[in-house]
C-alpha cells in the first residue's frame, strides 16, 4: 500500500484568506453576490437589494469568508456567500499594516490595508503584515 503523504512542514500556514481565526462571537451572514466574482477575505459593500453584496458598492457591508467546498476560492455572481460582520478573520495585507492602523478598504477591488479608500467601521488590525501576507482583522460589529 503506498504513503498517502510522504512529506509535511513542520510549520503549516496559520491560515489563509478568508479564514474565521477564532471561534468567539462570530456574526456571518448570507449574501446573495451580484455583480462578478469575489475572492474569499476581501470587503464587500452592500448591493442594491438587502440580502445582496457586491464589489464596487458605496457602503462596507463585510468581509467574504471562504467556502472551502468551492474549487474556484472565490464567489461567482448569484451564488450564496459568507459575510463576517462581527468576528475575527485572516485577509491579505495589501499594504504594510500594523495594529495601531485604521483598516481601510479599496471599494473596486475589496483590498484591505492600512490608508486605502474607505474605513472598516468598528475594525482592528490584530497582527501586522506586508503587501501579501496573512494578518487577523477584528470586526466588532
Amino acid at each position: 500500500m503506498p504513503a498517502y503523504q510522504t512529506t509535511y512542514t513542520a510549520a503549516p500556514a496559520a491560515g489563509y484568506a478568508g479564514m474565521i481565526a477564532d471561534a468567539t462571537d462570530n456574526t456571518v451572514m448570507s449574501k446573495r453576490i451580484t455583480n462578478g466574482a469575489v475572492g474569499f477575505g476581501l470587503a464587500v459593500s452592500r448591493g442594491a437589494a438587502a440580502g445582496e453584496s457586491r464589489l464596487g458598492g458605496t457602503i462596507y457591508d463585510g468581509i467574504t469568508v471562504a467556502d472551502k467546498a468551492d474549487t474556484e476560492a472565490s464567489y461567482a455572481i448569484d451564488d450564496i456567500a459568507g459575510v463576517m460582520v462581527k468576528g475575527t478573520i485572516w485577509v491579505l495585507a495589501a499594504n504594510t499594516v500594523t495594529p495601531a492602523d485604521p483598516p481601510t478598504f479599496t471599494l473596486a477591488t475589496g483590498v484591505i490595508g492600512a490608508g486605502l479608500v474607505t474605513a472598516i467601521p468598528n475594525a482592528r488590525f490584530l497582527t501586522g503584515g506586508t503587501v501579501g501576507q496573512l494578518v487577523q482583522l477584528q470586526l466588532l460589529g
